[in-house]
């Protein structure tokens, strides 16, 4: 292989290691939003409160 096709393939290599990287953030912003949607419904239904002493 020449040096030039050495280029290409670290090239395609790290592209391919970056959109990796973006599939992965964006999976973790998605279980995170579920997440604070379920905490946020949560607090809506006071769930979360503590229990009043009397």
């Amino acid at each position: 292989m020449s040096k030039i096709d050495w280029l290409w393939l670290g090239g395609a290599a790290v592209w391919l290691g970056f959109g990796a990287y973006l599939v992965l953030l964006a999976r973790r912003q998605a279980s995170l939003e579920r997440r604070l949607a379920g905490l946020e419904t949560s607090v809506r239904s006071g769930n979360d409160l503590p229990a009043e002493e009397s």
